[in-house]
C-alpha cells in the first residue's frame, strides 16, 4: 500500500500481518478522495477527519497528505493499531494524529478536539451497518459533526446505504464488490 497523492505521494505504508483488517484498495481510496475533494471544492485544507475504523490508517493518512489538518483514528484491533502507529511514525505525522484503541464510541466521550468535517466509516462488513449507525448517532448526539460535514461510508455492495434521519445521501457508487456512499448532514430545517 502507498500514499497516492499530496506531500507524501508514493510513500509506502505497512499492512498488518493479521487477517483482521481489509485495507481500502488504492483505486477505491483514490475515487473516494476525489469525491471528498469535489464535495469540498477541491480543498482539504484545515479539515478535521475521523477515520473511525482505521486499520492501517491509509485513508486518514491520504487525507493528511492532501491537506487535512488533523485525523483522529479509531481501531479496535491491537495489531492493526500498532501498524497504524508505525505508519504515522514513518510519515512523522504524530502531531497531526490521535489514535483511539477500542470502541470509538466510548472514546468519543473523552474527545475534546474540534468537530469533524469529514468522517470515514469502513467497519468490518459483518458488523455493518450497526457499527456505522452507532458511530454516527454518537457523533450527532455529541454535536461533533461540523456544519456541512461529509460522511464517507465504505460497505459491501450488497448492503444498503445508511438511513439515518439526519443524513442526506449525496452519491452512492459501486466499485466491484464494494460500494462507497457520500452523505452530508441535513440542515435543521430539512
Amino acid at each position: 500500500m502507498r500514499i497516492i497523492g499530496g506531500k507524501w505521494k508514493g510513500r509506502l505504508l505497512e499492512a498488518p500481518q493479521s487477517g483482521s483488517t481489509r485495507p481500502t484498495q488504492d483505486r477505491i481510496r483514490e475515487a473516494l478522495v476525489s469525491q471528498v475533494l469535489a464535495a469540498r471544492a477541491l480543498s482539504l485544507k484545515g479539515a478535521y477527519v475521523l477515520d473511525a475504523f482505521a486499520g492501517t490508517g491509509a485513508v486518514g493518512l491520504e487525507l493528511l497528505s492532501r491537506g487535512a489538518a488533523h485525523v483522529t483514528f479509531g481501531e479496535r484491533d491491537k495489531k492493526a493499531a500498532l501498524t497504524l502507529q508505525k505508519n504515522i511514525a514513518v510519515l512523522s505525522a504524530e502531531k497531526l494524529c490521535e489514535v483511539f484503541l477500542g470502541n470509538i464510541v466510548n472514546n468519543l466521550e473523552s474527545y475534546c478536539g474540534k468537530s469533524f468535517d469529514i468522517v470515514f466509516l469502513d467497519p468490518p462488513y459483518k458488523d455493518d451497518p450497526f457499527l456505522s449507525n452507532e458511530v454516527l448517532t454518537a457523533l450527532f448526539a455529541r454535536e461533533l459533526l461540523s456544519k456541512g460535514a461529509l460522511i464517507v461510508h465504505e460497505r459491501a455492495q450488497e448492503k444498503e446505504p445508511l438511513s439515518l434521519p439526519f443524513l442526506r445521501l449525496v452519491k452512492d457508487k459501486k466499485y466491484g464488490s464494494t460500494s462507497v456512499a457520500l452523505y452530508t448532514v441535513k440542515e435543521k430545517n430539512e
